[in-house]
């Protein structure tokens, strides 16, 4: 592929965005084709970056932003070397700013899921260089934010990072817990999923038990999200959360011996919730 043919899409989005979806592509031929262009324009870090961004951050099409979420992980985090230790520290600092623009002004949840995503991998990456310290202090700012979608967004991060970059957390856990415990309280489902999420991840992840016994207040509120799950008929949460206490339970069968009754209630509750549709795990049964 000539050079000009090279900049013919890096200098123009709506060949890029042609690109893309031939990428996305039934057609064999066409798919192929098309991977073969991109990585081409892989050998120009800045340039494949500054489209998959602005495709992920522009786009009129949620199929596009989607995949140039999907992508731009990838190529951040699992290609070696990675875009991003290829990229100049410009192009570095416009990728922090505007991933995490991406999870506040992104209108469509599953492509922040998918940004939720990209940013946690870089972030695991980056915290071990300590290449993105202000990445927590962000989190928290969009965690305290009251803005339901942006809390669910930060927090889902938080929650990777409990389980990717623990150690980076340890010396955080003293402030993270009251707002965890805040956020397990609030109005929103999707914010006390999330926030529960991180809670496990935090107790699995955890060696010393004082560390995890910061989080023997959150049981209860725990219990209650889930609850709250069932009441509304909201299956998706109530199995996901299921699964989260389930693993809690396992990996620490003491953790939640002091909450036992509640416990029982919770999964009497579960047992009783016909928006299970038969879904009891055995570990309950």
């Amino acid at each position: 592929m000539s050079a000009a043919d090279v900049q013919a899409i890096l200098g123009n989005p709506q060949n890029f965005e042609l690109l893309v979806q031939q990428l996305l592509s039934t057609d064999n031929a066409s798919r192929k084709h098309a991977e073969t262009v991109y990585e081409a324009l892989k050998q120009h870090p800045d340039g494949c970056l500054q489209q998959l961004l602005r495709c992920l951050r522009q786009s009129e099409q949620v199929e596009n932003r989607s995949f140039c979420a999907i992508m731009l992980r990838k190529a951040l985090t699992q290609t070696e070397p990675t875009l991003y230790t290829q990229s100049s520290p410009q192009m570095q600092a416009a990728l922090k700013t505007e991933l995490m623009k991406a999870l506040v002004e992104e209108q469509q949840k599953g492509v922040v899921h998918k940004v939720c995503d990209t940013v946690s991998e870089l972030a695991a990456d980056l915290l071990d260089k300590n290449a993105w310290p202000e990445i927590l202090p962000h989190l928290q700012e969009l965690i305290s934010s009251n803005n339901p979608a942006a809390m669910e967004a930060a927090l889902l991060i938080l929650a990777n990072l409990a389980s990717y970059s623990t150690d980076h957390l340890r010396p955080h856990l003293g402030g993270l817990t009251p707002v965890l415990g805040s956020c397990l309280a609030h109005s929103s489902i999707d914010v006390q999923v999330a926030a529960l999420h991180a809670c496990c991840n935090f107790i699995n992840s955890l060696d010393d038990a004082h560390e995890r016994d910061l989080f023997q207040p959150m049981i209860v509120p725990m219990l209650t999200a889930l609850g709250r799950c069932l009441s509304a008929s909201d299956e998706s949460n109530a199995q996901d959360v299921l699964e989260l206490l389930i693993e809690v339970a396992e990996s620490y069968p003491k953790f939640m011996r002091k909450n036992l009754q509640e416990v029982v209630s919770a999964m009497m509750q579960v047992g009783r919730q016909e928006c299970c549709n038969g879904y009891v795990p055995e570990n309950i049964q």
